[in-house]
């Protein structure tokens, strides 16, 4: 998942020590991309050079680092062995998908919330915000 992450969770993020580097950030509030070469967030031909993003980012104190939900979810992984999983379940009935997740760490399930979301986004979303709220303590 290459959505950025919300403020909120970028917020939670820092305050929990996640340091990597990433390509978006939360400028007072608002999400940045840094300038592509024709001003287009799909263009590959990137004008910053990624490697000197920390040091960018260092430079100014209301910017909060933004990674996708894919960097949160593998430094969960890595960091804490949490592993979030987003499923669905058909309902039968209008034969919509509803979205759940569940959160394992050391291989034994330690969370879960089967909420009806509308999306595995939203559903990967409501996961680290409870991880980060309620698994991990700094």
């Amino acid at each position: 998942m290459n959505t950025p992450v919300s403020f909120e969770i970028a917020k939670l993020l820092e305050e929990k020590g996640f340091d990597t580097p990433t390509f978006y950030y939360y400028e007072n509030e608002k999400l940045v991309e840094p300038y592509l070469e024709n001003g287009s967030s799909t263009d590959t031909e990137f004008r910053v050079d990624l490697s000197d993003l920390q040091e960018h980012f260092n430079k100014w104190s209301k910017r909060v680092s933004a990674p996708t939900i894919a960097e949160v979810v593998m430094w969960l992984y890595e960091k804490y062995d949490i592993w979030i999983i987003p499923s669905y379940e058909l309902n039968i009935e209008n034969h919509k998908k509803e979205w759940f997740w569940i959160a394992i760490q050391g291989g034994e399930e330690v969370a879960y919330q089967y909420k009806d979301f509308n999306s595995p986004t939203e559903a990967y979303e409501a996961a680290i915000l409870y991880v980060l709220n309620n698994l991990l303590s700094v």
